[in-house]
């Protein structure tokens, strides 16, 4: 029996971390839980009540009325919103903006960060995100840091949003992406870092498939 396990990626936007996290933990037989979609989660609920994130008072709004559940469905993690399925609804460029935003208020992360340690408790899960490494799961097994350069990120992710049917423009996301960087370095909460003890990847002049091997090469020993 595989003993309880948790593995941490962090790194900047677009650095293909959540994509990663899937492969691997289809893998090695791990749940995926993908921090960004918790932040996306609450984005959502402000733009779909007309709540502008920058007011104290909406923060509070947005805590009292949006309960995000996490539920495990065969090998597969699924995130409600007040008991609705989110999907692509949470996946456009604003709602990542929005997210980035507000993941630098303390109350917004203290609820996101309930949410992860209580489902890493109780699950052999594998973690992307901004700071899994350094706050979420400081005790993880294995931390990796993915990174690329933001020209290729942006490339990745322009492309990433044209197959999905979402009309976009390269120099947008490529702004997006820097301003996003600038957002999570800066931050004076959880700032975006690499863990002291996490192995650095450049993935700017590698495939999918190379980074998953080198990855898997970490964890393959302690399974």
């Amino acid at each position: 029996m595989m003993k309880h396990i948790a593995v941490a990626i962090d790194g900047p936007s677009g650095a293909g971390k959540s994509t990663i996290a899937r492969l691997l933990a289809e893998k090695f037989h791990l749940y995926h839980l993908d921090t960004g979609a918790l932040f996306r989660c609450l984005a959502l609920y402000a733009e779909e009540n007309n709540l502008d994130i920058n007011d104290p008072a909406a923060i509070n709004t947005i805590l009292q009325g949006a309960v995000i559940k996490i539920q495990v469905m065969g090998k597969d993690v699924r995130y409600s919103l007040n008991n609705s399925a989110v999907d692509k609804s949470i996946r456009t460029e604003s709602i990542g903006h929005s997210a980035s935003l507000l993941s630098q208020n303390a109350a917004m992360r203290n609820y996101v960060l309930e949410l992860e340690r209580e489902f890493a408790a109780h699950n052999n899960v594998i973690m992307d995100g901004r700071d899994i490494g350094t706050v979420v799961l400081p005790q993880a097994d294995v931390k990796i840091y993915l990174d690329a350069r933001p020209e290729e990120r942006a490339s990745r992710r322009w492309q990433d949003l044209n197959q999905q049917g979402l009309e976009c423009d390269y120099t947008s996301v490529l702004n997006q992406i820097n301003q996003r960087d600038f957002q999570d370095i800066n931050r004076l909460l959880a700032p975006l870092k690499q863990a002291k003890e996490a192995v650095y990847i450049d993935s700017s002049q590698m495939d999918i498939q190379e980074v998953l091997e080198r990855i898997s090469a970490i964890i393959q020993p302690i399974i």
